[in-house]
């Protein structure tokens, strides 16, 4: 039960991350820490890899050039088994 709940939650990032990626579309804009790690995610939801996927890490950068404003966000997603321990770490 506890798999299947997190394989729903990884399904879930994932879709939100495809959102992400048509958000901020330009190169620098939204940055994986890891280049693999959606592939091992989208592979693990699938059933093609046995080990957990790590924790889902990413940068946000945007700038809004009327205001001269720069935003960086580093996102770090856990997913929380139904037992209270964390996956990924």
């Amino acid at each position: 039960m506890a798999e299947a709940a997190a394989q729903n939650t990884y399904e879930t990032q994932l879709t939100e991350i495809e959102l992400l990626q048509s958000m901020f579309p330009g190169e620098s804009e939204l940055v994986f820490d890891d280049c693999l790690m959606l592939t091992n995610v989208r592979r693990w939801v699938d059933g093609l890899r046995q080990a957990d996927p790590k924790q889902i890490s990413f940068t946000v950068t945007f700038s809004v050039t009327e205001v001269k404003v720069k935003f960086t966000s580093n996102v770090r997603i856990w997913v929380r088994s139904v037992k209270g321990g964390v996956r990924g770490k």
